[in-house]
């Protein structure tokens, strides 16, 4: 990983160490950088090796690590840094070391901002992920997507992120500075072109004028009446774009972002978790939520769509575009929330104690 930033695979592998040193294992969790926000989650049992180099130029800092621990088996995430993993070994003489990969991402919007890395990585996966032990998709639509791309069936293996729930509840322990009865919604995500964020503003104002209605007004107490304030947890590039978009449409006083802070707390005080986004591999914040028992409404990503099985587990747009329908599902959604058992029942299957099983069965 390059650092312990915010991130959904950055979250991922501090939740897999910590799962394996509970397991028993000895894990090394090898990074660029020895800093951000995951790095306080990470158990004490876990030795951080940073290499103090950036991504591009930590190959030969890899082929020394791997000679000289010689791990058992070697994780990696991210498409670069898989790609650097499979080189780094194969430049290891007589090396036992196995390398795993995991995918986690399409080729989406945001590959047109990655200039030569964007235009050779579908040939630097196709040439290179047939020498690794193992290819873990995140989820099914991953799996698909690396055997369009020629990768062998044999060779992949679906397993979903994990997600830590005792963490979580933990985590969401933390007061508020806010009123308790403030219906709030809440997104969660960088703040990108794929994540979507001007249809989601506009849906939120077209849902604000549903509750404008001359019937709404004469119901001040009605769970459909009350108007939640609607807050955007994370940073990026789009920052200063969106505040500008926020105060044109006349939403300043309606929507807040927060930049990086704990999403956990707001998390557990929404009354919907919203996602907007053009693509998802697997949304780690979608199985985040079912795990604290939130509806979901999202955008048909294909992760999403898995996640919340098509709408069984959540609601799901039909399109990316359309904000008018966007708004009255949001509508929906908080008139009739899923309910609690439905999706604890659906969290089981990403729990980090069933995940954990599987990696050990593709470690035995």
């Amino acid at each position: 990983m390059p650092t312990f930033q915010l991130g959904g695979g950055e979250k991922t592998f501090v939740t897999l160490a910590n799962g394996f040193v509970r397991s028993g294992y000895d894990v090394d969790f090898v990074v660029c950088w020895k800093r951000g926000v995951f790095l306080e989650q990470l158990s004490p049992q876990v030795r951080v090796v940073e290499m103090k180099q950036r991504v591009r130029s930590v190959l030969p800092s890899l082929v020394r690590y791997i000679s000289r621990e010689q791990p058992d088996y070697f994780l990696s995430g991210s498409d670069f840094p898989n790609y650097l993993s499979i080189i780094a070994n194969s430049l290891v003489r007589k090396s036992k070391t196995r390398i795993i990969v995991a995918q986690h991402c399409f080729y989406d919007i945001e590959s047109r901002h990655l200039g030569l890395h964007g235009r050779i990585s579908p040939w630097l996966m196709k040439y290179l992920y047939p020498k690794a032990h193992r290819v873990i998709a995140v989820s099914d639509a991953i799996r698909s997507f690396l055997i369009n791309r020629g990768i062998s069936e044999n060779k992949i293996v679906r397993i979903y992120n994990p997600i830590d729930r005792k963490e979580l509840l933990l985590l969401s322990e933390e007061q508020l500075s806010m009123p308790e009865t403030l219906p709030i919604f809440v997104s969660i995500g960088r703040l990108t072109e794929v994540k979507n964020l001007k249809f989601l503003l506009d849906a939120y104002r077209k849902f604000g004028e549903v509750l404008d209605r001359p019937d709404c007004l004469n119901l001040k107490d009605a769970p459909s009446c009350l108007k939640p304030k609607l807050f955007i947890i994370g940073d990026g590039e789009q920052k200063q774009e969106l505040e500008h978009y926020i105060f044109s449409q006349g939403l300043k006083d309606d929507v807040i972002l927060t930049g990086q802070i704990n999403p956990f707390p707001y998390l557990k005080a929404a009354k919907l978790l919203l996602i907007t986004s053009y693509s998802e591999s697997f949304s780690l914040v979608v199985a985040e939520a079912i795990s604290m028992g939130k509806t979901v409404v999202s955008t048909p990503t294909g992760g999403a769509s898995e996640l919340l099985d098509h709408g069984k587990y959540g609601y799901l747009s039909r399109d990316f575009v359309d904000t008018d329908a966007f708004a009255l599902l949001m509508k929906q959604a908080l008139l009739n929330p899923i309910s609690g058992s439905l999706l604890e029942e659906r969290s089981k299957e990403f729990s980090l104690e069933y995940i954990m099983e599987q990696y050990q069965n593709l470690l035995s």
